[in-house]
């Protein structure tokens, strides 16, 4: 299975699930529709992954890994992936719409996931024709200066 994972929704949530997927070595996708939220999303990555340098955290090596293994997306034709995790407006109407949306330019076999911490998964996946397909997947970032 490719290893590969698109990430919906370039907020704080998006950009860090997306450095913990480069961070263990998967190629990821962030996805976000609105061109400045990305570009401000694809700056800030950069900014931070350089403070993890400059903090020890990383090396310079694992950085430019990290930033080779992020791509952009502002298309759903760019949100091809075995897993979808979406991080984005905590509505259940806009969760299920999107994964529909998706779910026209994926296999039959790709997992979808949502971040919601306050809505319930089983309402999402009931509104969609594969709720089997559904997962409820909670990252917590933790923000350190």
């Amino acid at each position: 299975m490719e290893r590969k994972v698109c990430i919906c929704g370039a907020g704080t949530m998006g950009r860090g699930i997306t450095m913990a997927v480069a961070g263990h070595g998967i190629s990821a996708i962030l996805f976000d529709s609105n061109p400045d939220i990305l570009s401000g999303a694809a700056a800030q990555i950069e900014r931070e992954l350089a403070q993890e340098v400059e903090k020890k955290r990383i090396s310079a090596i694992e950085k430019e890994k990290m930033i080779g293994l992020i791509s952009y997306g502002q298309s759903l034709q760019d949100c091809r992936a075995p897993l979808i995790i979406e991080a984005i407006i905590e509505k259940i109407e806009a969760k299920s719409a999107l994964f529909l949306e998706l779910a026209r330019v994926n296999s039959g076999e790709t997992i979808f996931a949502t971040n919601t911490s306050s809505l319930s998964v089983t309402q999402i996946a009931e509104r969609t024709y594969f709720p089997d397909r559904i997962i409820g997947l909670h990252f917590s970032i933790l923000l350190t200066e």
